[in-house]
């Protein structure tokens, strides 16, 4: 196609995946293959199809499709971005769309200032709150402010847009390491 660039094909040496021809990935012996499919093993994200992630047990699994409350081991399994470790040894946490416990923006000047509301730790039920993080707000005042979370207003559309994205046909055209950049999804 015109205006897009090509990478190396499968079987070429490559040191990263971005090198690689789109659904391709560059393996752990150097060299550009196929993109491995959902439910098999996966040592690293960009192994796994564009539309899946690499979960803690190596495999790849659909990405941002686990409900609320569903069991999860990393944060993209879960529709809205968030897998809150569990009580187990098994790594196995659970997706929880997190809200603040204060109206956007909110001034602080330590993460400690930045918590969610309480929320119920699965599967013990204990009831607990989580940190946030405490960022520079990139103004002549310095002031800092909260990040949002998963589950606040504008975290709630950015996810619905990450899945809509993850969901389409477009993210199939990025190269596995660009699959989530602004980049590739103003491209498409």
């Amino acid at each position: 196609m015109a205006g897009i660039c090509t990478g190396k094909a499968p079987g070429e040496s490559c040191d990263h995946s971005r090198e690689c021809e789109v659904g391709n990935y560059c393996s752990t012996n150097k060299v550009c293959a196929a993109q491995v499919q959902t439910g098999e093993a996966c040592p690293f994200e960009t192994a796994c199809p564009n539309t899946d992630t690499c979960n803690a047990h190596n495999i790849c699994v659909k990405a941002f499709s686990v409900e609320e409350k569903g069991t999860c081991t990393v944060d993209n399994e879960c529709k809205g971005g968030g897998c809150i470790p569990g009580d187990g040894d098994d790594g196995a946490g659970f997706c929880q769309n997190l809200e603040s416990d204060f109206d956007h923006p909110y001034k602080c000047s330590k993460d400690d200032d930045c918590q969610t509301k309480i929320f119920n730790r699965e599967p013990s039920g204990d009831l607990v709150v989580a940190n946030g993080f405490c960022d520079c707000g990139g103004n002549a005042n310095g002031d800092k402010y909260c990040k949002l979370f998963n589950g606040d207003y504008y975290g709630i559309k950015y996810y619905e847009m990450l899945r809509a994205w993850y969901n389409g046909q477009d993210i199939l055209k990025c190269n596995s390491e660009k699959r989530r950049s602004t980049e590739c999804r103003a491209t498409y």
